[in-house]
């Protein structure tokens, strides 16, 4: 103090106070102002403190605090303190006396000497430069306007970072969930169940009907639907390239894999294992409607100089080999299956040769018909002739009987 030294004060005090209940008294702790003739429970002192000393002021029921307004605007009892309350629970206990902005904790602005922020009963609103910039609220909306947001980091590099700490299985970096369906939630999790290692998790979770789980959808308005440009893109990638090696998505269920997509583009469906297909499937397909892009047809059968082969060629060619010219064996395609646009055409060149063969047998069953015609004819107008003759030869017996 600068005009007189704490013990000075005191002894004034006293002198002027002159009350049954207090008195000057000097102790081995220095001069105080004793009250109830206890000078460890009640007491006004002084306490040392570099260049200088404190006011040191203990009191065994507590201290009080008030003014024109309030008997009690701050208490001190069994070591809390209380603003507004004279029964403090905590080390600093503060009673709201309105549920807004002028009703607990007001902190005006340094720099901006007009901002004004508070912790009310209800929600801790921070001003900068004249604008509410973060809220924290029970009563209306929570924000933050100001800076990266982090939990459990003290650097955020984005608006949200979250940074969980490690424990013995999958962590939980957040998760999600209505009020009213409490045991389903959203969660974004670490797959991994290792230490030091993050395999990002997407999970969703619903027991409350068996409706879908999770849906991802990309939403966009009626004259936004035009160009080429996909509306969901699934980009599996390094930092500066393609995937050249490895698989690019995979279609699981509890580890067990139903579908996957390779970095060649090939899909496999109930394998892995597409080979130089560009789709694998292991199991049959269904559907109404197939369409083969082809590379070629069997149409060069009908040209005049395509070598029909002679059916006597064909025939040798079976009882040789057990199966028609140009079609694989069931060895070749039990080992290396069929392509169906090529299997399809060869199929369609024996269908064309066929009725190649068929076409000529046909013209030589024509041939047979008119001669069999023909020669049915002679053989009526044989008939005819023979009646005639018959008929002459009946007359000449009857004449020649007759000259006898």
């Amino acid at each position: 103090m600068s005009k007189f030294h704490v013990k000075e004060l005191i002894l004034t005090m006293a002198l002027t106070l002159s009350v049954g209940y207090l008195q000057a008294q000097e102790t081995p702790l220095g001069s105080k102002i004793v009250g109830n003739n206890d000078a460890n429970n009640y007491y006004i002192g002084h306490y040392t403190v570099p260049g200088s000393d404190g006011l040191d002021i203990h009191w065994y029921g507590g201290i009080r605090f008030g003014d024109r307004m309030a008997a009690s605007v701050m208490q001190i009892t069994d070591a809390k303190v209380g603003i507004g309350t004279t029964t403090p629970s905590a080390k600093l206990t503060i009673k709201s006396a309105t549920p807004y902005s002028d009703g607990a904790i007001r902190v005006l602005g340094y720099t901006n000497t007009s901002d004004i922020s508070y912790w009310s009963e209800s929600q801790i609103m921070m001003m900068y430069n004249g604008e509410y910039k973060n809220s924290i609220s029970s009563i209306g909306n929570s924000y933050f306007n100001a800076g990266n947001v982090g939990i459990g980091t003290n650097s955020p590099t984005a608006s949200l970072e979250i940074n969980t700490p490690a424990v013995t299985g999958a962590e939980t970096l957040l998760k999600l969930r209505v009020s009213d369906a409490a045991q389903d939630y959203f969660r974004i999790a670490n797959g991994t169940n290792a230490d030091a290692q993050l395999v990002p998790t997407l999970n969703g979770y619903r027991i409350s009907d068996n409706r879908p789980v999770l849906y991802v959808t990309a939403s966009t308005e009626a004259n936004i639907d035009s160009g080429s440009d996909p509306l969901m893109v699934f980009d599996s990638r390094t930092s500066s390239a393609s995937i050249l090696t490895r698989p690019l998505f995979s279609w699981d269920s509890y580890g067990n894999r139903k579908m996957i997509l390779n970095a060649n583009g090939s899909l496999g469906i109930g394998t892995n294992t597409t080979g130089n297909h560009k789709l694998a499937v292991e199991g049959s397909i269904g559907a109404r409607e197939v369409k083969v892009q082809a590379t070629g047809w069997s149409d060069f059968v009908f040209k005049k100089e395509y070598r029909l082969p002679a059916i006597e060629e064909v025939e040798k060619h079976i009882n040789e080999k057990g199966h028609l010219q140009e079609i694989p064996s069931e060895e070749e395609v039990m080992k290396n299956g069929i392509n169906l646009g090529e299997m399809d055409s060869k199929l369609l060149q024996k269908i064309e040769e066929l009725t190649l063969y068929i076409i000529e047998q046909n013209k030589k069953n024509n041939k047979q018909s008119e001669e069999i015609e023909r020669i049915k004819k002679q053989t009526e107008l044989l008939e005819n002739e023979n009646k005639v003759l018959k008929s002459v030869l009946e007359r000449l017996s009857q004449i020649e009987q007759k000259l006898k």
